[in-house]
């Protein structure tokens, strides 16, 4: 069984950007994992950087995925900047073409695929979606490491979007499938329904009933 990180970000006494209405990025990353958690467990070995609202530092959660010998690292953030107009979602890769890249074109694809409406921030000078940086959670994966910004929560648009819990559904299905797609592995059912909480869709799992009837 492949093995898979993922890394709700922030997190403890670091919450993260923080919404117009004081919802708490790590909070809302938190949420999106788990879901993703929940929809990829079926087909592949998950291990989380942190399942509660616990401080991890950037270096431990580098640590966790590389002594488990996981085979991709998925860090998930949501973003905040000094313009109250910035908005949209975008990935990063370390620099240089390596299979990071992969992984973000395949999560990115099914984003975008998701979120048509939605502004992507990308970066296509190098010839593929996501952009480069060097972040340190993702530098010291020893897997193909990507960090997903899902949106921007410091102004309202952001906080709109991200507050909904089917749009956080999707964004762990986009994840989910990009994952999936990568390690070619079976992608998730088309009629997975969007509206599903985690608790009700960890009941559907317990059940052996994970997609709608």
């Amino acid at each position: 069984m492949k093995r898979v990180a993922i890394d709700p970000g922030h997190g403890g006494s670091d919450v993260g950007a923080v919404s117009p209405s004081n919802l708490h990025e790590a909070d809302m990353t938190l949420d999106v994992c788990k879901r993703i958690q929940s929809l990829l467990e079926s087909q592949v070995d998950v291990v989380m950087t942190r399942s509660d609202d616990s401080y991890v530092s950037l270096g431990e959660r580098a640590d966790i995925c590389n002594t488990a010998k996981c085979d991709v690292f998925v860090s998930y953030h949501f973003n905040a900047a000094t313009t109250m107009l910035a908005n949209g979602w975008e990935i990063f890769t370390t620099k240089k073409d390596n299979n990071s890249d992969k992984l973000a074109t395949c999560i990115g694809n099914f984003h975008a695929a998701l979120f048509p409406n939605q502004h992507a921030r990308q970066d296509w000078s190098d010839g593929d979606l996501d952009k480069e940086a060097n972040f340190s959670v993702i530098r010291r994966a020893n897997c193909p490491a990507v960090l997903m910004e899902g949106e921007f929560i410091h102004n309202a648009l952001g906080e709109s979007l991200i507050r909904n819990p089917a749009n956080r559904e999707k964004m762990a299905i986009a994840v989910a499938n990009g994952v999936l797609k990568y390690l070619g592995l079976k992608l998730l059912d088309d009629s997975v329904d969007f509206n599903l909480s985690v608790t009700q869709r960890l009941d559907r799992i317990e059940n052996h009933l994970d997609l709608p009837t």
